[in-house]
């Protein structure tokens, strides 16, 4: 049997962003529904929303309340104002685990 698996980054400009430029891959993709692109320069970085795997079972798995911690996080070390960011419990969890993982594995 063949294994499936795949990932699949939801990315956007960051508002107020500078066009980003890409090369459509459609042509080269085997699964025809899938808009694949390649991005290359840009003045400003894209911002990730969500990670999606999909493994073995083919299920997929949503990565997106580890992406929306991080980048809080990210906003808050870097000094970006945390604006239209409501941060939950949820988030503080996931900080506080990754944070403490590194420390406990360093």
């Amino acid at each position: 049997s063949s294994e499936s698996n795949g990932i699949i980054l939801s990315v956007e400009n960051r508002p107020g962003g500078v066009p980003v430029e890409f090369f459509s891959c459609n042509f080269l993709s085997a699964y025809s529904n899938e808009d694949e692109k390649l991005f290359f320069g840009g003045r400003v970085a894209l911002q990730i929303n969500t990670i999606r795997l999909l493994n073995n079972d083919n299920i997929w798995e949503n990565y997106s309340y580890f992406v929306k911690s991080l980048i809080a996080l990210d906003r808050a070390i870097t000094g970006n104002v945390l604006i239209r960011t409501k941060l939950t419990k949820t988030d503080n969890r996931i900080v506080n685990g990754l944070v403490q993982q590194k420390i406990n594995h360093n």
